[in-house]
């Protein structure tokens, strides 16, 4: 089992994917769309770390998802029904590369909007992903 941090970048991953391949909406100024193979092997390194390891590594594996995720703010278009809820999400993301925001109110905004983009997550990743960003803004004070 891994630790709950993976569960972090594993969200981010799949909301990457998510962004990059919907047919539905599209990021016209995203021209690097697609980098979900990078966002994968940023995961790769910190899944398999254990301990305080992962903790030190955290901030660094966050800051090398922002490069691959699309630019904060970017113009979403495609099905009105769905872009803003796209936006919502690809602005959940970026909070969550920001570690120094982490707290249980953007656990909850993060299930919230995987939900409204229909990346559901199971009641085991919901509790582990109020768990990391608990635990992780609980200690960082």
């Amino acid at each position: 089992m891994s630790h709950p941090y993976d569960l972090m970048l594993r969200c981010l991953v799949r909301g990457i994917a998510l962004l990059s391949f919907d047919a539905r909406t599209e990021i016209p100024e995203w021209t690097t769309g697609g980098r979900v193979e990078e966002a994968l092997e940023v995961r790769g390194r910190l899944a398999a770390g254990r301990g305080k390891a992962v903790l030190e590594e955290l901030p660094a594996a966050l800051d090398a998802m922002t490069p691959i995720l699309p630019p904060a703010g970017s113009e979403i278009t495609g099905d009105a029904s769905i872009v803003h809820h796209r936006r919502a999400l690809l602005n959940v993301l970026w909070a969550i590369c920001r570690i120094t925001a982490w707290s249980p109110e953007l656990a909850v905004r993060l299930i919230d909007e995987l939900a409204a983009n229909e990346l559901h997550v199971d009641p085991w990743e919901r509790h582990r992903i109020m768990t990391a960003m608990t635990f992780y803004s609980h200690n960082a004070r």
